[in-house]
């Protein structure tokens, strides 16, 4: 499942990318906004009082997908930008069974080269009830919110699956 982490201030800002990103990938579901406190990494470009919500996509996505993917929200970032700031980041990513890995433009030892300069980074993995996280996972992803919407999605998918059996 393609996963699309937001980041924005202004709702506007939010929901105009939301309506470009379904033309794009179709229909999706919203998880719960959650302030984004975690670091003020992007403070300076954004503002403070940040808020964060996951979309998933509804139709599956091809893991070989993600680059271009990351591409594409690169690009709809800059198409909002305010005198050279985004109001909005965009990170793409993918949902298995097994895992959740994000699209990254940042090289580092343990992300793998996908293509076009991105780098595929594994930030939680999935065994039965547990979420496995590792010292690069970024801090709102080893919250217990995020990991328990990311688990409820997974059980979700799966229970789908098996009743259509």
């Amino acid at each position: 499942m393609l996963v699309v982490g937001v980041l924005y201030k202004e709702d506007a800002f939010f929901d105009k990318a939301v309506s470009l990103l379904q033309k794009k990938f179709g229909p999706c579901y919203e998880g719960v906004s959650y302030p984004f406190s975690f670091t003020d990494y992007y403070e300076d470009e954004m503002g403070p009082d940040l808020k964060k919500k996951f979309i998933v996509f509804e139709m599956p996505v091809e893991i070989s997908e993600l680059a271009s993917a990351k591409v594409f929200t690169n690009a709809l970032e800059d198409s909002f930008r305010v005198n050279g700031r985004r109001p909005v980041n965009l990170d793409p990513g993918y949902l298995t069974p097994k895992e959740l890995v994000l699209a990254s433009v940042k090289k580092k030892p343990y992300k793998k080269d996908i293509g076009n300069g991105i780098y595929a980074h594994t930030v939680l993995e999935f065994e039965w009830d547990s979420v496995k996280t590792f010292f690069h996972t970024f801090p709102d992803f080893r919250t217990e919110l995020v990991r328990d919407y990311f688990l409820g999605l997974l059980k979700t998918k799966l229970l789908k699956t098996s009743s259509a059996l």
